[in-house]
């Protein structure tokens, strides 16, 4: 279960609510899942399956994914998924694309520059 990086095991990447399940296969990602589910139901917690998705990173991206579930729920396999504002991009490897976070960067520094030599000529 989990995934290997850099001869670490990660099985649970937790952040506020979120959490993120690296499996190196879909079937220990469903193990995985079910495990989530045991222990939400002990806790009195549910996940949302409608905010849940699957991705994949690595070369096996284009093979079949077999159905992964959550409560009974099918969950969709993605090419994307925004967290924060930020693009991960399914793909070989690891990649985000900062195009959208880059766009609104520049846009705010128009605004207050906008706004400020506004100011100035007052």
């Amino acid at each position: 279960m989990g995934c290997h990086i850099k001869q670490v095991c990660m099985a649970c990447v937790t952040y506020a609510y979120d959490l993120l399940l690296p499996s190196s296969s879909v079937a220990g990602l469903q193990e995985l899942l079910d495990i989530c589910i045991s222990t939400s139901a002990d806790l009195c917690l549910k996940f949302n399956e409608k905010k849940s998705h699957c991705m994949v990173l690595g070369p096996h991206q284009y093979d079949y994914l077999a159905h992964v579930t959550l409560s009974g729920s099918t969950l969709t396999w993605t090419s994307s998924i925004k967290y924060f504002g930020i693009d991960t991009m399914a793909g070989s490897s690891f990649d985000i694309d900062f195009d959208q976070v880059r766009k609104n960067f520049f846009a705010s520094v128009n605004t207050i520059l906008k706004t400020a030599l506004g100011l100035l000529s007052l």
